[in-house]
């Protein structure tokens, strides 16, 4: 797991790190979300080996894309953009405290590696091949 770079002022490419890596947490927040509306498997936590979630998380994927191609939402309606705005779907009423309270797995060190990790995210996405457009704009506001 990724941490954040702390503290309030710092260096433009930690910033970018930063918020690169809350869009991606949110991402996956949003489609477990999506994915708990749906499967009520979802609500707690799944007591089996690390493998076997790993293939019940992709088989729900495939089946929640497939039902999306066949129109069989069950009511639940993801969120989408719209002149660049988001506009909420209704999942997150679905999804809502399904999770639970999660209790703190392993310890609050950070090894040296997840360390060269987060900075070698942090140089590309610094960096022109791993930048977007609209970084700087977020980061900087």
């Amino acid at each position: 797991m990724l941490k954040p770079y702390k503290g309030n002022f710092l260096p433009k490419q930690n910033r970018v790190f930063n918020y690169r890596l809350s869009r991606a947490r949110m991402t996956v927040e949003n489609s477990f979300g999506i994915l708990a509306a749906r499967w009520r498997i979802f609500h707690s936590i799944i007591e089996a080996e690390t493998q076997f979630v790993k293939q019940l998380v992709m088989c729900t994927v495939l089946l929640h894309n497939y039902l999306m191609t066949k129109k069989d939402l069950n009511n639940i309606i993801p969120d989408r953009l719209e002149d660049g705005r988001l506009v909420e779907g209704n999942w997150r009423e679905a999804a809502e405290n399904s999770f639970g309270s999660i209790v703190r797995q392993g310890s609050n060190n950070y090894s040296s590696n997840a360390g060269q990790t987060r900075d070698k995210f942090k140089d590309y996405f610094s960096s022109p091949e791993g930048s977007v457009p609209w970084q700087d704009e977020r980061v900087d506001s």
